[in-house]
């Protein structure tokens, strides 16, 4: 690791390179078969700004990369940066509510048969991007909990997690995938041209939500899909829809909401 850098995220590329999310340091690569001398991508380079705080490789092979000045995209090449901002060009709209973006998910499922959306979030909100040419903004005046959006996050059943100050909040195409104890009573929007749904759950300061996998019990070989969100002293835990509390003292038990 580069000494002194306080790094957020590392991802591990398709090409099997790493990628490193560096609060002030910008972009840091390790190549495979060089992992002794990385190479850091800064605004010399053509990145936003060196504060990154989130990275994500979408099927085609491009790094979208979440700073305090935009989305910054790194094609597969590793030639060229491009940006997204909260500025607009040449009276196109601005893709983004704010400039500081600490949270991208490169490819949401949405809707049947559409290519997916990219997602931004900004302290000012959600930002939906479609085929970089058009966006929708969701913030706290169409029913999220917060602006400020800290994790972005989509599980196998199509739900996208939303995590932030204030608790957590998730999106879905079916409300019946919805009714989770604790979340209130989903309301209907319209994403773009797809009808959604939206319902959310108060709760502690959760920083990020996380797909993974569990033993559905401790003498079975059976894995279920997990969603762990992550708060800077306790962990809440998702299986098969239901909730779980981690508390700072880790003594996991059933959380009643009720």
């Amino acid at each position: 690791m580069v000494q002194g850098q306080v790094v957020k995220v590392v991802i591990e590329t398709r090409e099997g390179h790493f990628l490193a999310a560096s609060i002030g340091g910008g972009l840091i690569e390790f190549q495979k078969n060089d992992l002794q001398n990385p190479i850091v991508y800064t605004m010399k380079n053509g990145l936003l700004s060196p504060v990154v705080w989130d990275l994500m490789q979408d099927h085609e092979g491009n790094i979208w990369i979440a700073t305090n000045s935009g989305l910054s995209r790194l094609p597969g090449d590793y030639k060229a940066f491009g940006h997204y901002t909260a500025n607009s060009v040449e009276g196109a709209p601005h893709m983004l509510p704010e400039p500081g973006v600490m949270s991208v998910l490169a490819e949401m499922d949405w809707k049947q048969g559409a290519p997916p959306l990219l997602l931004a979030g900004t302290g000012g909100g959600i930002s939906f991007i479609r085929n970089g040419e058009s966006r929708q903004i969701l913030t706290i005046e169409d029913g999220l909990l917060d602006n400020a959006i800290l994790y972005l996050s989509q599980d196998l059943k199509g739900r996208l997690w939303i995590t932030g100050r204030k608790g957590i909040s998730c999106i879905s195409r079916d409300p019946n995938l919805l009714q989770l104890p604790g979340f209130n009573e989903a309301s209907r929007f319209m994403l773009l041209d797809q009808p959604m749904y939206l319902a959310n759950m108060p709760f502690l300061h959760m920083n990020a939500a996380v797909v993974t996998t569990m033993s559905k019990s401790p003498a079975s070989d059976e894995r279920v899909e997990a969603m762990l969100f992550l708060g800077a002293t306790s962990v809440l835990i998702l299986v098969d829809e239901q909730f779980y509390y981690l508390p700072p003292e880790i003594c996991l038990q059933r959380r009643s909401f009720r």
